[in-house]
């Protein structure tokens, strides 16, 4: 199978789940890292599995989309934005986050307070005193806090996040045999 081919395979499969895609512009590397590994030294024949889904959260089914829109709820006013969650074969679900600063720092020092950020006291006396480049400093140091309390969560939810990678692994594949009437390994 040449690579334009293997990249539409990869397209069409991934637009039977409903909820992942693929980026266009990746599926040129992973289908040309693929077809360029020697078959005897892949992990696996399966081009599937090396590659990274966007995971469209509004399209989940209701026991994944539920869960995982309470926790984007969750850290609305945290100083982190979901920027994407993710899928691969070997890693299942992650996500993706950047720094969010809020329009009012009080909805981000609330949140802080609310989730018992330990220098919240402190933080809240000198927040408006602090020069922009102290501000960044003391946003990075939240920041990381806030991704600290997502490890948390996704922690909590481990039961529900290997049940997502296994149906979804098995999705990828029962689409891939009905698009080719090949099984996967």
């Amino acid at each position: 199978m040449d690579s334009n081919m293997m990249q539409e395979l990869i397209k069409n499969v991934t637009n039977k789940t409903n909820y992942l895609s693929v980026k266009e512009s990746s599926l040129p590397y992973y289908v040309n890292s693929f077809l360029s590994m020697e078959s005897s030294k892949r992990e696996s024949n399966n081009i599937f599995e090396y590659v990274s889904y966007f995971i469209n959260v509004d399209r989940l089914p209701p026991q994944y989309k539920e869960p995982l829109q309470e926790l984007i709820e969750r850290f609305k006013f945290s100083p982190l934005s979901f920027y994407s969650f993710n899928f691969s074969f070997k890693t299942g679900i992650f996500y993706n986050c950047t720094p969010n600063k809020q329009d009012t720092e009080y909805a981000m020092l609330h949140w802080l307070r609310c989730r018992g950020y330990k220098n919240i006291n402190a933080l809240e006396l000198k927040w408006s005193f602090l020069t922009e480049q102290s501000r960044t400093s003391e946003y990075l140091r939240v920041y990381k806090y806030a991704q600290k309390e997502v490890m948390k969560e996704l922690k909590e939810m481990k039961p529900l996040i290997n049940q997502f990678n296994k149906d979804t692994r098995r999705l990828l594949r029962q689409s891939y045999t009905l698009e080719c009437g090949i099984t996967l390994e």
